[in-house]
């Protein structure tokens, strides 16, 4: 689907692997920085995909992988799952 020039959240978020792997055109990334500049919650978004994919290939380089969450994210999980 492509990126309209004023993208909602979740246009934003049909595109955030591509533009995470610099895949999108200069307009494009330009228009998704434009939305990241006003939308603090896809910021936000941002942030923890990008440290998801930095955890997942730190897992996959190791023999045996081997997962491990910070510890103020399990316990935003487990808050979370009580509610």
């Amino acid at each position: 689907m492509p990126l309209s020039t004023v993208p909602t959240c979740r246009e934003l978020v049909d595109h955030l692997d591509q533009y995470v792997a610099g895949e999108l055109s200069s307009v494009e990334r330009s228009i998704i920085e434009s939305h990241l500049h006003e939308c603090p919650d896809c910021v936000e978004y941002l942030r923890g995909y990008v440290a998801t994919i930095h955890l997942a290939k730190q897992s996959a380089d190791r023999d045996p992988p081997v997962f491990s969450l910070p510890e103020s994210l399990v316990q935003s999980i487990l808050l979370g799952a009580r509610k």
